[in-house]
């Protein structure tokens, strides 16, 4: 039964990164760990702390289970439970003080008992480490300090389900006429499986004569997808610096025509998806996106030079035949 607790949050918890106060000065080794089970079997594995301060710290730990939070991939922190089931109830781990002298490194060993009907597939928790211990004032209310932790990635063996498709594909904002680069792509790709997934490829920019005008990286951090989730991936074509154009709008076209210059590109573009995923990137899903970039302002100015130079270029010749005319006269 799901335990009703009332969480606290007395200052924002992140992962792999201290806070304020001692536990600012703390290392934590690795910020995720990933690995597999084996229903009824243990496994054993261990996260490194290092204290940084001059003074000792005892440290305490807390599980959780965590969830996708949106399609962003940030996780979801489950400090309301469920506490009785899911890898958070299988993880044992020593629940505190743990003394920390300063300058000293400890290893905090971690088991993970997964029961003999665990169910195949994915499963997700975070250990915690906080400065103060949990502080129960009534039944059912748990308080939860500023905390570093580790993220908890696991697989039991079992009926493995890799699956996924693209939830879409597109420029940011579903723009298709541009006046510049950068262009923000967004691929959304959807995990149907029951583990997560760590899709990567390449998004290939044609132009209209089919020249590659760029290729980009998807997940290069290869970032996971959990299952049953929506995750977004974002990748950028740019050349150059782009400069804030504030001002009135005589300079903010001058500085957005420097804008357009250093990040100049012309006509109609195709950008090709290729997105690989599941065991050793077996499976596959293409995509395609077009889009225009017309640099007016660099159109417009150009088309203005151009005119000034054949409007000169025809008075000089004007210019020359009088003087040719005026020359042929002289020698009658």
């Amino acid at each position: 039964m799901r335990n009703k607790l009332s969480i606290i949050i007395t200052a924002i918890v992140l992962i792999g990164v201290g806070l304020a106060g001692a536990v600012k000065a703390i290392t934590l080794i690795p910020p995720s760990l990933e690995f597999g089970l084996i229903p009824g079997q243990t496994q054993k594995t261990e996260i490194k702390l290092f204290n940084e301060t001059t003074a000792e710290i005892n440290l305490y730990t807390k599980v959780v289970n965590f969830v996708a939070k949106d399609d962003t991939g940030e996780p979801d922190f489950l400090f309301e439970g469920p506490f009785d089931e899911g890898l958070s109830a299988w993880v044992d781990v020593q629940p505190g003080p743990i003394a920390l002298e300063p300058g000293q490194r400890v290893s905090v060993p971690i088991t993970v008992n997964p029961p003999l009907d665990a169910e195949a597939g994915g499963h997700y928790a975070a250990v915690f480490f906080t400065e103060n211990p949990p502080e129960a004032s009534g039944p059912g209310v748990i308080r939860v300090a500023s905390s570093i932790g580790t993220l908890l990635l696991t697989q039991v063996e079992g009926e493995i389900v890799k699956q996924g498709s693209l939830a879409g594909f597109t420029t940011a904002s579903g723009q298709k006429f541009l006046n510049r680069l950068p262009i923000d792509f967004i691929v959304r790709f959807q995990n149907d499986g029951n583990v997560h997934l760590r899709p990567t490829g390449t998004i290939t920019i044609t132009s209209t004569f089919g020249n590659t005008a760029a290729t980009l990286e998807v997940n290069p951090s290869k970032g996971a997808a959990l299952p049953e989730q929506i995750r977004k991936f974002e990748a950028v074509w740019e050349k150059g610096q782009v400069k804030e154009t504030t001002g009135n709008a005589w300079t903010s076209f001058w500085k957005e025509l420097g804008n357009e210059w250093r990040n100049f590109a012309f006509g109609r573009y195709k950008a090709n998806l290729n997105l690989t995923f599941g065991s050793a990137s077996d499976q596959q899903t293409t995509a395609t996106t077009c889009f225009w970039v017309f640099p007016w302002r660099v159109i417009l100015i150009g088309a203005i030079v151009l005119l000034v130079v054949i409007l000169l270029l025809i008075l000089l010749i004007k210019r020359y035949n009088r003087w040719i005319v005026k020359e042929a006269q002289k020698r009658k």
